[in-house]
């Protein structure tokens, strides 16, 4: 189980700040245990 690339800051928002390898997507806050399950 590969638990998805989640930033421990909580919702994943397309910040000018943060690399280009997160989608600026709707924010989403999926767990490692969550998902895995």
């Amino acid at each position: 189980c590969r638990p998805e690339p989640v930033s421990d800051r909580g919702p994943v928002r397309p910040d000018p700040y943060t690399p280009r390898r997160i989608r600026p997507t709707a924010p989403r806050t999926v767990n490692p245990e969550a998902s895995c399950r």
